[in-house]
């Protein structure tokens, strides 16, 4: 490896290790989930289901809230994409998702603090209409897809719109 190379790779990987830094963080707790509309169909798939919300909450902190910000959500109720309906065979029940009135929804309180200070405080219903709109059906499915999709728009449009660069 010749000199500019290496000093290329070393400056990438302080641009990198910088910009995790510079991650904002977010603290999730979920408020009373055995009462939550649709969290998964069992209790196995309910406390998957909430681990990867809460993945993807941190995740997209990380991504888009500033390294001196913190965001608390309280999640207060939880209703997954699709509809579950009783599947004829075996009388187990699947998630069944038609792009209706089955779109996803989470209601969140949350508190964004900047510096140690609360900038602003709101309880929201997050929801996404046309939740089928723009994910390929050619694909296999990934867990949680309508909602993760939905959660990114939510930190794009509540925490980066109209944002000056920092």
């Amino acid at each position: 490896m010749n000199y500019r190379t290496s000093t290329f790779l070393i400056s990438a990987l302080l641009a990198a290790a910088g910009s995790v830094s510079a991650a904002g963080l977010v603290n999730v707790r979920f408020i009373e989930p055995v009462s939550y509309t649709d969290a998964g169909l069992s209790k196995w798939e309910k406390d998957a289901n909430l681990s990867l919300l809460e993945k993807t909450f941190h995740e997209l902190g990380q991504r888009y809230l500033r390294s001196d910000e913190v965001l608390t959500i309280d999640v207060l109720d939880v209703d997954l994409a699709g509809m579950v309906k009783p599947f004829p065979r075996g009388g187990e029940e699947k998630r069944i998702v038609k792009g209706n009135a089955d779109w996803p929804r989470i209601q969140v309180r949350y508190t964004l603090q900047r510096d140690g200070k609360a900038v602003f405080s709101r309880t929201e219903l997050i929801a996404d209409l046309d939740y089928t709109g723009g994910l390929s059906r050619t694909r296999s499915p990934q867990a949680l897809e309508y909602e993760k999709k939905m959660l990114e728009n939510w930190f794009k449009t509540s925490f980066t719109e109209g944002r000056s660069a920092s």
